[in-house]
């Protein structure tokens, strides 16, 4: 934890989540001071979502606001992965925030349209 203290950008690695199991949202408080770039945090979300952390797509909107539900979508896309189940609580009450970003990805995979199919609110 200290180490990560002086380089938040060290959350980017999933082994460290895979160390730190259990103690996600420490980490989480750790470095949400630490001035990370919007890719920087996406970097960390997708270590997190590599390791299947549980919980903690909250603590990571909280900390980003819609741009995390952004971030989770861009690296579902991109790499083909699907998001942990916290995500898809968190898709459903930012459905606006995922149709935000649907509207600017015309070339969505089919994976990501089904995730957002069963997760985004109809109305």
């Amino acid at each position: 934890m200290l180490l990560l203290s002086r380089n938040p950008k060290l959350a980017q690695f999933h082994e460290l989540w895979n160390l730190l199991r259990g103690r996600e949202h420490q980490l989480l408080d750790l470095i949400s001071s630490g001035h990370l770039t919007q890719a920087d945090w996406e970097g960390v979300i997708y270590a997190a979502i590599i390791e299947q952390v549980p919980q903690v797509a909250r603590a990571f909107l909280r900390i980003m606001g819609a741009s995390a539900i952004h971030a989770a979508l861009n690296i579902s896309h991109q790499h083909q992965v699907g998001l942990p189940i916290d995500w898809h609580e968190e898709l459903k009450e930012h459905t606006s925030a995922a149709a935000e970003w649907l509207r600017s990805h015309s070339d969505v995979s089919l994976s990501v349209l089904l995730t957002l199919t069963q997760d985004l609110n109809p109305l």
